[in-house]
């Protein structure tokens, strides 16, 4: 989940609940389960869906950014690929 909204971030796309759920390959209870534990660890930020109220989008929160831009850094140092 990190990872796919980290990307979103780079490519300026909005991730919603759903697809989040889905990337994270899991039943979606326990993906909404992540999502409520990194959300109260405050990694994950909600957006509401301006145009659908029953749609919210979910982004990195700064601290969770700086971490995943950090962590990217010291794999390229150490010259290792990300999976």
């Amino acid at each position: 989940m990190l990872l796919d909204l980290y990307a979103a971030e780079m490519e300026r796309a909005q991730v919603s609940v759903s697809s989040l759920c889905i990337a994270a390959a899991v039943a979606p209870t326990t993906a909404l389960r992540w999502i409520a534990k990194m959300s109260e660890a405050g990694l994950f930020e909600r957006h509401p869906d301006p145009f659908d109220r029953r749609r919210a989008f979910m982004a990195l929160s700064d601290k969770a950014s700086d971490g995943m831009r950090a962590y990217c850094a010291a794999t390229r140092r150490a010259g290792l690929g990300i999976a």
